[in-house]
């Protein structure tokens, strides 16, 4: 006679409102050379450009994620040079995330980083019509890896202004080089 078990499997942990790629990040000073050459059919530049980049892995922006959260907006609460600030996003029930990323690495005059080096503790509120419906706060480390070297290339593009910016051929060079992952 067989005997049938049947084992019920509970998941010990389920995210319940977070970053989409969890709570461990990695930041690192991307490196490289690209020579590009651009040619629109009428004129043909050439340029060499060094390339440094800061960048945070896996991503720079980021969902918020929900798991069968009926809510309408999320809020993230963080320090940033020890003042507390707050940003709000619109969250789609149906896709469990927020409608728009949000910038967790980048700093210039209008984004301010959610996050840096080391242990980050950040607050993630959940609304449904301007009450709050859930609240986590989690801890978020970011390890410096160093610097990774992405080598050299040369590209091609169609748009001269390729050449004459840095900033657009290095970003062509980083995309070329899956932002120098080593797969």
């Amino acid at each position: 006679m067989k005997k049938l078990f049947i084992t019920l499997m509970i998941p010990t942990y389920i995210l319940a409102l977070g970053f989409q790629s969890g709570d461990t990040y990695k930041s690192t000073k991307l490196t490289g050379a690209v020579g590009i050459i651009c040619n629109n059919g009428m004129n043909i530049v050439s340029k060499m450009y060094r390339c440094n980049k800061e960048q945070l892995l896996p991503v720079m922006n980021e969902y918020i994620v929900g798991n069968n959260l009926d809510a309408d907006k999320v809020s993230v609460e963080f320090s940033y040079k020890n003042k507390q600030q707050i940003k709000k996003r619109k969250f789609d029930m149906e896709s469990q995330r927020t409608k728009k990323t949000l910038n967790l690495w980048k700093k210039n005059l209008w984004n301010k980083p959610i996050l840096k080096e080391g242990e980050n503790t950040v607050r993630f509120k959940a609304y449904k019509s301007g009450v709050t419906v859930e609240e986590e706060t989690r801890i978020i480390n970011v390890e410096n890896i160093g610097e990774s070297y992405c080598g050299s290339a040369t590209l091609k593009s169609k748009d001269l202004g390729d050449c004459y910016s840095m900033a657009n051929a290095c970003e062509l060079f980083y995309k070329a080089t899956n932002y120098c992952q080593k797969y």
